[in-house]
């Protein structure tokens, strides 16, 4: 059986642009995370037996707070580290999507997106 928690499409903002006029201002970007755990993770009802994505979420906000990127291949492989760091639970597997909304300004392009994953 897998047991996998999802957490779609969170939206937060962050200093973003290959160019430097781009990283003048905030950007959003929206995140989505999985942690798919081993087979002995015995599920509970209790949130110190899991992963608390409240918590994870203002852990990953921290993280990326000071920081600035030029491309979201990057800041997929920041949250994936950051995910890594903030998971303790034994030899789980991670899968973080980066989406950019309308990346290009005269284009007609809904969003890009990056994907780091163990699978």
């Amino acid at each position: 059986m897998i047991r996998q928690l999802n957490i779609s499409n969170y939206e937060t903002y962050l200093v973003l642009g290959n160019e430097e006029h781009e990283r003048r201002k905030w950007r959003p970007v929206v995140i989505s995370i999985s942690v798919r755990f081993p087979d002995d993770f015995q599920v509970c009802d209790n949130i110190e037996g899991t992963v608390c994505y409240y918590s994870l979420l203002n852990f990953i906000d921290k993280k990326l707070e000071n920081e600035e990127f030029r491309l979201i291949e990057r800041v997929a492989e920041y949250v994936y580290d950051a995910v890594s760091e903030y998971v303790s639970y034994g030899n789980i597997l991670k899968r973080i999507e980066v989406i950019k909304p309308r990346p290009i300004s005269n284009k007609n392009l809904e969003s890009a997106s990056f994907v780091c994953s163990d699978w």
